[in-house]
């Protein structure tokens, strides 16, 4: 598998680290908000079908509000350009939206573990062509080990629908997606993200599969 990483990718991760580094005045005391609005930069992203494998770059927008104690809608658009030689770009995004509730499993001494579970409806965009629309079902741990530290790993299943290409042509996507988040809290309300997201999707009988790293800043309210 071609690696994620080249060697630039890390320069504006570590830039990132050290903003927040600078960021920090005094210990943080985040707690698990589930209001937030998140901007991520997807700095690598490479999409691989049968023998292709596509670069792609774009930008990710999150957010989540509670609408009733332990229960929250959500929402995330993704728009990115794949890197194509010779000819132009086309482009490549996502769009979700759902709802979800989560659990608290502990609390102590400025510790904190959440688990949750989100049903979202599910868009995949390819240059002209768009899913029909489907369902994703993700279930996640929120876990603040420190108080401005967060580790977010997650797992679902997502089901895409399928492309319409006429004439009765159509590709069913559907499969398994993982992600790891990390957040370094500067503050109470200001964190910086970094986010590693696969997905292993059957596309018919051929594999689709996506990787990326993704780097964010999140304000909480």
């Amino acid at each position: 598998m071609t690696k994620l990483a080249h060697a630039h990718t890390w320069r504006p991760i570590t830039l990132a680290l050290a903003t927040a580094g600078l960021l920090h005045i005094g210990t943080a005391h985040a707690d698990l908000r589930y209001d937030f609005v998140q901007l991520d930069y997807l700095v690598d992203g490479e999409i691989s079908g049968g023998s292709d494998d596509l670069d792609y770059r774009g930008f990710s927008l999150e957010a989540m509000a509670e609408v009733a104690p332990q229960f929250f809608v959500t929402a995330r658009a993704t728009s990115a350009e794949v890197d194509v030689s010779g000819g132009t770009d086309p482009t490549l995004g996502a769009f979700s939206f759902g709802g979800g509730g989560y659990l608290p499993l502990m609390q102590n001494n400025g510790s904190r573990l959440d688990a949750y579970g989100t049903l979202t409806y599910e868009e995949f965009i390819l240059a002209e062509f768009k899913t029909s629309g489907g369902f994703g079902i993700t279930a996640g741990l929120r876990w603040l080990p420190l108080p401005q530290l967060e580790i977010n790993p997650s797992i679902g299943y997502v089901d895409y629908g399928s492309f319409d290409f006429g004439g009765g042509n159509k590709l069913d996507i559907d499969g398994l997606r993982y992600a790891l988040r990390g957040l370094y809290h500067a503050t109470p309300h200001l964190a910086v993200a970094l986010d590693f997201r696969f997905e292993r999707l059957e596309a018919d009988d051929d594999d689709l599969d996506t990787d990326e790293i993704r780097l964010g800043v999140r304000w909480s309210f």
